[in-house]
């Protein structure tokens, strides 16, 4: 108790030490040092605008298909959009999400990892199956799909051995060159991981990145 009285004693005093400002004085911010001769005194940058100074966020929904586990837009129509659900396949909207339509639903996996629309041609869109993110119950894939009607129909094109899917690029210009994160199986390993590349929209791939059997991709920037 005795120890302990005067630890707090002195940690008193010490506080009591450090310098201040003096009694009957004001503390002052240092003064700035004058730019070097000839230089002129910059002034400070102004923080630009946000630029979207009126925008907010709302919940579109749909209220069903579970989370929502990748997205896609078309640039020039900002109206339409497209969301993957980690367990509902594909939904697209015509309306900003008022209304929603299941465009992916009669294939055999579910659960969607990746959604890239090609910049060159607004109907032709690459899904990735399989979550992405680790978890205890994460649903896996089986490759690649590919719609060319805007998400009418869709084609499995590939890397159905690939289990789960992170990201897709598609060239800006050739909706058929397209790249591919594959995580591969989450639980085990698994020779088809890595980034691939297509040429001709998904009858062949190359393993342009190549990982161990343990280690997967599941982004590209």
């Amino acid at each position: 108790m005795h120890q302990r009285i005067a630890r707090n004693t002195l940690c008193v005093l010490l506080l009591a030490m450090l310098p201040g400002p003096r009694t009957g004085s004001t503390a002052s911010a240092p003064a700035r040092k004058a730019p070097p001769a000839g230089r002129a005194a910059t002034a400070p940058a102004t923080p630009s605008p946000r630029p979207l100074p009126e925008a907010s966020w709302r919940l579109v929904g749909p209220f069903r298909a579970g989370w929502a586990s990748a997205v896609a837009g078309i640039e020039g129509a900002p109206s339409v959009f497209y969301f993957g659900a980690a367990g509902g396949g594909i939904w697209r909207t015509y309306d900003a999400g008022r209304t929603w339509r299941g465009v992916m639903q009669n294939e055999r996996s579910a659960a969607i990892g990746a959604l890239a629309a090609a910049p060159s041609d607004h109907n032709i869109l690459y899904a990735g199956t399989g979550q992405a993110d680790a978890r205890y119950d994460i649903m896996a894939g089986d490759g690649v799909y590919r719609t060319g009607d805007g998400g009418d129909t869709w084609t499995r094109v590939g890397l159905a051995g690939s289990r789960h899917i992170g990201a897709i690029l598609v060239h800006p210009k050739n909706p058929d060159r397209v790249l591919v994160a594959a995580l591969g199986h989450v639980f085990g390993s698994d020779p088809q991981r890595g980034v691939f590349l297509t040429r001709d929209g998904g009858q062949h791939w190359q393993q342009v990145l190549a990982t161990p059997v343990s280690v997967g991709a599941v982004a590209l920037t």
